[in-house]
């Protein structure tokens, strides 16, 4: 491939052709990821084409993807909707960079004029060897757009298929007889060579043959949530291959893909009660009366014949009893005078996913919107909105999604009693008085203690037993006793797995028995505590150790005669000492250290500690043996450690 680039002096289309599952995603990642292909080309761009073939939103994903590749984020890329512009920043970022661009999946293009008013930018740089990969099931396509010979994939020989197909069953642990092989062969024939076949009926076969059964969908779990079932389900669809985990490169958050041949059974499956509206060829005729659930992609222009069929579609279809509708983008002045008077009719809505930038915008009927369960509002980053007061009146509602949006909430917010996410900017969801009352919350990544404020106190988070994940206090200073710290019965909180305490620098306590009363819940993984102020520290770390499940471990500015014993906690993978100045040494018999100490320790860090000279881990101990990363900041040039070289910084 790269061979072939070099002597190329135009643009080549290489098509990567052949049937649904038959391998062709894959083929074009296993390229794209090469260490010869990324040494070969300045930039890699991949987008998903799918069904709709629209020239000016693939080009602003293609120059996001630029953006993005050259680390300068995505930029606004959405504001720029005409055609030209776009095309030429593009052809002035590549002018003189030899580039690969994955068009994957791609089902139709319109015309010959389409295909080639998207590659207008690409055919103008100076760089010999630009290459575009297209991968598509449909032979026609890869005639159109082809500049040499297409690649057809086709399955896997008899021989080779088996072999991946009890790879998909067992793994790495084939036994050596088991007495499906000859179902396992049979079953193997039918699957007509298709790799994705062989993933997913294989990971279920694979289920019979160990003979674990399934179960009743709650068996074993009614401690758990609904969320942590769900997501257990979600890795066992990810595991048989139905569902793909993907990473977003410029927000690193994850997300789920499917393959488009299984996207099209779960679509005929579900046919009957469900319904996605994206292409410009959308028909009513057929819509049963049965739907329940409905998502429609909104496009700046449309036909009239579509604005026809959507109006249609309210006689088709039951909307007084829609229980979901999703509306993705924003969509022009009359498709959105039509999705509100769709919305008028909606009486017992769960799900609701708008965009919304004023509350214009909102629909007529927002305020009887009772039954809601799931609302997610897509706000422009750049506009600030009130939300309708009628929010804090969901009291059903369990997930409201904000984004990073710069909205404000209403005051009494707080009414919504049985809600178990709140997805918005960190200082919006610390500022909510009262919080307390919302004690199903499972994520509250902020607190700030304001005494002086109601609702606010330490104590709002003693109901909250339910928080998960991080959880960060601030203004612990304001804390005055270890009764009131009692009060945030932290202890509670089993699903949480970091906890920062911190206290500020103004008003320094002297007081030690207030972090005594924040005691965390035992199986806590991560632990920060900045400048709690007092002599002593908490018994259940420097005495009794009741964290013995911690990973990570940060203390900072503290001044207590005695430091925790370290070596007792046996799964310490971090350990950072900031600003403990009266330390001098960490001997033999310091920290409960044993032969199992600090087994599984790979970064440790002290800074600002002028005094400490030495950590002597002690006769027989070898500490630190799976350390890979340490540093040494602001202490004396004498500073050794016997169990492991330290690197100085």
């Amino acid at each position: 491939m790269t061979n072939f680039t070099i002597h190329s002096r135009t643009l080549s289309v290489i098509p990567i052709v052949g049937p649904g599952g038959i391998g062709k995603t894959t083929f074009a990642q296993y390229l794209y990821n090469d260490k010869t292909i990324e040494a070969h080309f300045s930039i890699k761009v991949w987008v998903c084409v799918s069904t709709h073939f629209d020239v000016v939103k693939l080009t602003q994903e293609i120059l996001k993807c630029i953006y993005h590749a050259e680390n300068e984020g995505s930029r606004r890329v959405d504001e720029l909707s005409n055609l030209d512009q776009l095309q030429i920043t593009i052809a002035q970022r590549l002018k003189s960079k030899r580039f690969l661009l994955v068009l994957d999946d791609m089902w139709k293009c319109g015309s010959e004029a389409e295909w080639g008013s998207l590659l207008a930018p690409f055919s103008k740089g100076d760089a010999k060897g630009s290459m575009v990969l297209v991968t598509t099931r449909f032979p026609s396509i890869a005639q159109m757009v082809k500049t040499t010979k297409p690649i057809e994939l086709q399955g896997l020989g008899d021989s080779e298929f088996f072999t991946f197909f009890e790879e998909c069953i067992f793994g790495h642990d084939k036994p050596e007889y088991y007495e499906d092989n000859i179902i396992a062969r049979k079953i193997s024939k039918k699957l007509k060579g298709f790799p994705l076949a062989a993933k997913s009926v294989g990971r279920l076969l694979k289920n019979h043959i160990s003979q674990e059964p399934l179960g009743i969908i709650d068996s074993g779990s009614h401690k758990n949530r609904a969320e942590d079932i769900g997501l257990k389900y979600l890795d066992k669809l990810e595991g048989n291959g139905f569902l793909v985990k993907k990473v977003d490169d410029r927000t690193g958050r994850q997300y789920y893909v499917m393959h488009d041949l299984l996207h099209e059974l779960a679509q005929n499956i579900s046919s009957q009660e469900c319904i996605n509206i994206s292409s410009y060829d959308f028909r009513s005729d057929n819509i049963p009366w049965s739907i329940r659930h409905v998502s429609i992609t909104l496009q700046d222009n449309y036909e009239d014949s579509f604005e026809r069929e959507m109006e249609n579609l309210k006689r088709k279809i039951d909307i007084g009893n829609l229980r979901t509708l999703m509306l993705f983008g924003e969509g022009n002045a009359s498709m959105l005078i039509l999705i509100k008077d769709l919305l008028k009719e909606t009486k017992r809505l769960r799900v609701l996913f708008m965009h919304t930038n004023s509350l214009q915008s909102f629909p007529h009927n927002f305020s009887k919107l009772i039954h809601l369960r799931y609302l997610k509002l897509e706000i422009p980053y750049d506009v600030e909105l009130s939300l309708p007061n009628a929010v804090s009146r969901f009291y059903h509602l369990k997930f409201l999604d904000l984004g990073y949006s710069k909205c404000i909430l209403p005051k009494d917010i707080n009414h919504l009693v049985n809600l178990c996410l709140l997805n918005a900017r960190k200082e919006l969801c610390s500022n909510i008085p009262g919080i307390g009352k919302m004690k199903y919350l499972q994520r509250l990544e902020g607190y700030h203690v304001k005494k002086r404020d109601i609702g606010f106190e330490l104590s709002e988070l003693g109901d909250l037993t339910d928080l998960g994940g991080e959880l960060k206090i601030f203004n612990l200073e304001k804390v005055a006793t270890r009764e009131e710290a009692n009060k945030a019965k932290l202890m509670s909180k089993r699903n949480m797995e970091k906890l920062v305490l911190a206290w500020g620098m103004v008003q320094r306590t002297t007081r030690s028995d207030v972090l005594e009363g924040l005691q965390p819940p035992s199986n806590l993984k991560a632990l920060v505590i900045k400048n709690p102020g007092g002599s002593i520290g908490p018994s259940w770390l420097c005495g009794n150790i009741c964290v013995n499940y911690l990973k990570s471990l940060h203390i900072e500015g503290v001044s207590w005669g005695i430091l925790p014993p370290f070596g007792q906690l046996m799964q310490l993978e971090e350990l950072t000492l900031n600003n403990i100045p009266s330390t001098r040494r960490f001997g033999p018999n310091f920290g409960g250290v044993t032969q199992k100490s600090f087994s599984h320790l790979k970064k440790v860090e002290f800074v600002d500690m002028p005094e400490l000279v030495e950590w002597v881990g002690g006769a027989h101990v070898i500490c630190f043996q799976r350390l890979q990363a340490s540093g040494v900041k602001i202490v004396p040039i004498s500073l050794c450690c016997l169990c492991h070289p330290m690197h100085k910084t």
